[in-house]
């Protein structure tokens, strides 16, 4: 689409053209689809978006004031609950400023009620929403879904940080087994791709039999999988961009029923079942987040923590430890601190013992 291909005419189209011109042709392309977008489902061209707007300004009414911004507001919530990304929604504001902004006008909204949250309100996933994405896959992304549902789960990592696993950094992985002599993945560190910091990912058995399902299932198609292998491909055997596999978590989770459902609520889920047992320091070690080195545990007492708790995360099995009262959660976390602080103060007075005997 180019500026010529859409035959709009007035002074409010002449004035946004002007401006644009000094655009990145592909911000140009952009703008225009979601503008052209909007025009349609609002019925309105150009001189009538302006006209619309000005009346509102003259409103004695300030509630009548902000129309046209409530009416791209509920557009784009029309648009993400059709399946579109957020980001492909956002443009649709985008273009819309950019045309007001042309005109003399800035539009003015009010603050979505969970802008504060940076993920939209998304609620932490429960256990039985997953395994009802689990066992209502379709035979084709059977194996594929099933594995990266529990995976998202068990590592609490980014979606981005899924979509650019390798086949080798997967079977390079130590295993490690429980009392059970049920397999657990040990990652060696590795930073992560949105903010760099370094995550220690484990995965549990639950993850690790899905994966190796998964895995044999490609290869038992015929598919070659080397150590540069994407862990996740999608239909056309390409690896999922970030976006992508995002977008494919959302659309299904909408398509089951669950609302503010996305990739990072099994991550919300991951944190909120894990420090119930856990220092929280220890699991922001785990999901790759800014964490206290100071009270920082070694990699091996990371893994047996992560072991000992795994039941937290679980989503088949260990029922008891679901059914734990608040208040028996409550008395876990007080003694979880009291521990925490009790081994801080242990470590700093080694530390402290340390240097006077090296002062010496």
């Amino acid at each position: 689409m180019t500026l010529n291909e859409l035959e709009y005419e007035g002074k409010s189209w002449t004035t946004w053209m002007e401006e644009m011109a000094s655009l990145a042709d592909n911000t140009q392309i952009a703008y225009l689809r979601a503008f052209n977008t909007v025009a349609e489902e609002w019925n309105m061209n150009p001189e009538e978006m302006f006209a619309q707007k000005m009346r509102e300004l003259k409103s004695e009414d300030p509630r009548d004031r902000m129309g046209t911004e409530k009416r791209i507001n509920k557009f784009m919530k029309k648009l993400e609950d059709a399946g579109i990304s957020p980001e492909g929604a956002r443009m649709i504001k985008k273009a819309m400023n950019s045309f007001y902004s042309a005109q003399g006008l800035i539009l003015l909204y009010k603050r979505r009620k969970n802008k504060k949250n940076g993920h939209k309100g998304q609620r932490a996933i429960s256990r039985d929403s997953i395994r009802m994405l689990i066992e209502t896959n379709g035979i084709r992304n059977m194996q594929k879904n099933a594995a990266l549902y529990n995976i998202l789960n068990d590592s609490g990592l980014r979606v981005s940080d899924i979509a650019n696993m390798t086949v080798g950094a997967y079977r390079e992985a130590e295993t490690v087994l429980n009392e059970q002599e049920e397999p657990f993945k040990v990652f060696d560190p590795d930073r992560t791709r949105k903010t760099g910091v370094v995550a220690y990912i484990h995965l549990g058995p639950e993850a690790a039999k899905r994966v190796d399902a998964y895995l044999a299932y490609r290869e038992e198609r015929g598919e070659i999988l080397t150590d540069d292998s994407p862990l996740f491909i999608d239909r056309e055997g390409r690896q999922y961009t970030e976006k992508r596999l995002s977008n494919t978590i959302s659309t299904t989770c909408r398509l089951r029923g669950l609302r503010r459902t996305s990739a990072h609520s099994f991550r919300k889920r991951h944190k909120t079942q894990l420090e119930r047992y856990m220092p929280l320091n220890w699991v922001l070690m785990l999901e790759g987040k800014t964490y206290n080195e100071y009270s920082a545990p070694t990699e091996d007492e990371l893994t047996e923590a992560y072991i000992k708790n795994y039941h937290a995360i679980r989503v088949y099995g260990d029922e008891i430890y679901q059914a734990l009262t608040e208040e028996q959660v409550e008395e876990l976390r007080s003694l979880r601190e009291k521990f925490t602080t009790f081994e801080n103060h242990l470590r700093g007075i080694d530390k402290l013992r340390a240097r006077a005997v090296g002062g010496k």
